[in-house]
């Protein structure tokens, strides 16, 4: 009796050692293709993202997403004082040392952007900037039953936040936040499955958006200046992190675990 107790224990703590191998398979193979991680404690610098390709800035004649430009006017709708929104050209810097207003630093990529509106002191306009994550070759990827996690520091100035799934017909989902902000490092969650508003983030969504079919991933900031007299508008994207969800986790781990005792 004493001999089959142990050999069930044993048969049990072989299982989870498989189980916890198969976690660390799942997580680290084909089936984590679409999930990244990009950043300060992460294992991939903003350096690396640059030069693979997978981070690059976003120009001024890329023009904006039907999500974004039915959020921009839905502002100058709200804000009368408001004459207009323009995307400009951002410049990203990689693995820059970037302190808040609290003291509070971290290794970030800095976006710096050009600021239209002081050049008219009658022009009272918003200064869009956006860098964007693209998949390799720009193959779709699934995002569903995902979690994007954000840390940014948003600079005095910068007025409207956001993050938009775009796939491979150029339709989008996104979730954008109007300012002001305060100069302080802050991290936001995001469920990729939501439709509609979250985390105080309103939400944008084209129809017939495919969330299985994503091939980038578009992070914007907006600058409103004649607010604040720059010149040059920045802010600071500390890291970017795509996980499955809790529930996904286990299926890819169980799904590691099928074949771990296949292969045995």
């Amino acid at each position: 009796m004493k001999h089959k107790v142990r050999s069930h224990a044993v048969a049990a703590l072989s299982r989870l050692a498989i189980f916890t191998i198969a976690l660390n398979i799942s997580l680290n193979s084909s089936f984590a293709d679409p999930f990244f991680e990009i950043g300060e404690g992460t294992g991939t610098s903003w350096t690396q993202a640059i030069a693979s390709g997978n981070v690059v800035p976003v120009t001024s004649g890329a023009g904006l997403t039907t999500a974004a430009i039915s959020y921009y006017d839905d502002r100058l709708t709200a804000d009368p004082a408001l004459d207009g929104y323009a995307l400009q050209t951002s410049t990203l810097i990689p693995d820059t040392l970037e302190t808040d207003g609290y003291s509070e630093a971290h290794t970030a990529m800095r976006m710096e952007w050009p600021v239209t509106g002081n050049s008219d002191p009658g022009n009272d306009i918003l200064d869009i900037a956006a860098w964007e994550y693209q998949y390799p070759d720009k193959a779709p990827q699934n995002l569903s039953d995902s979690f994007l996690q954000v840390s940014i520091l948003a600079r005095e100035g910068v007025s409207d936040l956001s993050v938009e799934l775009i796939d491979i017909n150029g339709k989008t989902k996104g979730w954008f936040k109007e300012g002001p902000v305060t100069e302080s490092w802050g991290t936001v969650t995001f469920d990729t499955d939501i439709i509609g508003d979250q985390n105080s983030f309103k939400g944008k969504r084209d129809l017939g958006f495919d969330i299985e079919q994503v091939v980038k991933i578009r992070f914007d900031e907006t600058w409103r200046g004649k607010v604040y007299n720059y010149t040059i508008a920045q802010n600071a994207w500390g890291k970017v992190i795509l996980t499955p969800e809790p529930a996904t986790l286990v299926l890819l781990a169980l799904g590691g675990l099928i074949l771990a005792k296949r292969r045995t």
